[in-house]
């Protein structure tokens, strides 16, 4: 029997937002559809490194860019050997931005001195009792506090941030690592704290740490539930792309928002 695939809040989110069909695809035990890294990714990834494993991973090349077939070949071998290439004047400047980044988190008492990159596994349960395999990744975590770190080149707002984890997998985490340290470790629920710690990797390299709110957990929990149950309910009939069904299942009519029919008939009702 091979082995089991497990749901995480990333194919959860394509579950919920997309189709079953979606998460079959990206799934690396089902579809193993692989899609190419994005610059911003890759971005996140070399900072992720730089400031939760001090650049653990990183491997720095004395070269001007990667234009001469020399530069080429080295960053070649590094990203071979699962390293993330970079040059030297590049790494130089990111300490600079490194340093601001860690002030400003600790003036918010967050401390990234803890363990990083966490794999876990542990098992949900769908509203049938059903056991439903699940892992995932834990940026950084100290007890039963954890901490996601989200990076991008611009600064990010309170709203912003509300926007951000609303239409992202950020939603599912909260709930699901929360969760996943509670079974695996034996903590309660009401001790766990999740934290969304954005980050800017430009001038001015601000920092914006935040928590959801009680509602915003509640639409966590709910959420989640939703997920697994579905997760669950196609996994009981296979791992075939024929039970994980697409976005419709034939020609449908659509329907125009609920504002837009009525405020055609109010500037109508003008002229």
């Amino acid at each position: 029997m091979g082995e089991t695939p497990r749901l995480s809040p990333s194919i959860a989110q394509k579950l919920l937002d997309e189709c079953p069909l979606s998460a079959w695809s990206a799934h690396r035990l089902l579809g193993n559809h692989k899609v190419k890294a994005t610059d911003s990714q890759r971005e996140g990834r070399l900072w992720h490194a730089a400031l939760l494993e001090d650049g653990a991973g990183i491997e720095v090349l004395d070269f001007k860019d990667f234009r001469t077939k020399d530069a080429r070949e080295a960053r070649d071998r590094a990203e071979h050997d699962g390293k993330i290439p970079m040059v030297a004047h590049k790494w130089e400047a990111m300490q600079v931005g490194m340093k601001r980044i860690k002030n400003q988190l600790a003036d918010f008492g967050v401390f990234l001195d803890g363990k990083v990159e966490e794999r876990i596994e542990w098992d949900e349960f769908s509203t049938s009792g059903a056991p439903v395999p699940c892992s995932g990744y834990i940026d950084h975590r100290i007890e039963t506090v954890i901490d996601d770190l989200k990076t991008g080149e611009t600064c990010t707002t309170e709203h912003m941030a509300s926007m951000l984890i609303a239409r992202s997998h950020a939603l599912l985490q909260d709930t699901a690592y929360r969760h996943a340290i509670c079974a695996i470790h034996g903590y309660e629920m009401e001790r766990t704290t999740m934290r969304f710690v954005f980050v800017q990797t430009r001038e001015p390299y601000s920092v914006t740490p935040v928590y959801l709110s009680g509602e915003f957990q509640e639409l966590s929990v709910l959420r989640w539930q939703r997920a697994v149950d579905t997760w669950a309910e196609c996994l009981a009939k296979g791992t075939d792309r024929k039970h994980w069904p697409g976005p419709v299942e034939g020609c449908v009519a659509v329907h125009p928002p609920g504002w837009m029919l009525s405020q055609e008939i109010e500037l109508e009702a003008l002229k």
